[in-house]
């Protein structure tokens, strides 16, 4: 099967890292369906650039857990199902209530403008209908905040869960303005409870921002607060 890639790119210096990033929003928005074939010839000749180039951002697409190679079938786009979003819930949430135990007490006012600053770029992708964008900032808002854990180990398996969870969403997220602007708001609450300095209080609103995150299969799961 041969994919619609749309227009081939211009050159750029950095070949591999275009070829990633371009592959990486076709994924994400879902134009790269789960189960599609990615042929390394035909991505070569779409991205004017060596096969040998191609594989290299293939192989960061499967670090992500984005693409398998699965042999003489060539590459695949992984495919999303409910079952790895609850297993990619759980984890997430874990990684990032522990990164929080070792970085609430490290949150200056420097770090709450930075990440008040993430959610300022969040609202102008929403206000321009750009998901992906706001995806980018999203990733990037929490990706920051678990940084300040010094827990750089867990950093890959928690961005590949952001991934995943974003994918999904973005499968199925209406990208109207307002719809958008909802899901940025939902960031207002995490940043003002660590201003307050509460661990509990952030720890409850990180939690419910992560299990009630609207998904293609409903939500993953009710906080805990909330089940009877």
């Amino acid at each position: 099967m041969r994919v619609a890639l749309g227009s081939p790119i211009e050159k750029a210096p950095n070949k591999s890292r275009q070829v990633y990033d371009g592959l990486l929003r076709l994924i994400m928005v879902g134009e790269l369906s789960g189960g599609s074939v990615l042929a390394e010839s035909q991505l070569a000749e779409h991205f004017g650039c060596s096969q040998a180039t191609v594989r290299d951002a293939l192989m960061r697409l499967q670090e992500d857990g984005l693409v398998q190679r699965a042999g003489y079938r060539g590459t695949l786009v992984c495919q999303v199902t409910e079952h790895e979003a609850r297993a990619m819930a759980d984890i997430r949430l874990k990684i990032e209530l522990e990164g929080l135990g070792s970085s609430i007490a490290r949150v200056q006012p420097a770090n709450i403008r930075e990440l008040r600053a993430l959610i300022a770029a969040m609202v102008k992708a929403a206000r321009a209908g750009d998901a992906y964008a706001l995806r980018t900032s999203d990733a990037a808002f929490h990706l920051y905040l678990f940084r300040l854990s010094t827990m750089p180990a867990l950093e890959p398996v928690l961005k590949r869960c952001l991934m995943y969870s974003q994918r999904a969403k973005m499968m199925e997220t209406d990208a109207r303005e307002e719809t958008l602007l909802e899901i940025v708001r939902r960031h207002d609450a995490i940043v003002d409870a660590l201003a307050s300095g509460s661990k509990a209080d952030v720890e409850a609103v990180l939690e419910h921002h992560v299990l009630t995150v609207p998904n293609p299969f409903e939500a993953i799961r009710q906080p805990r607060s909330e089940i009877r």
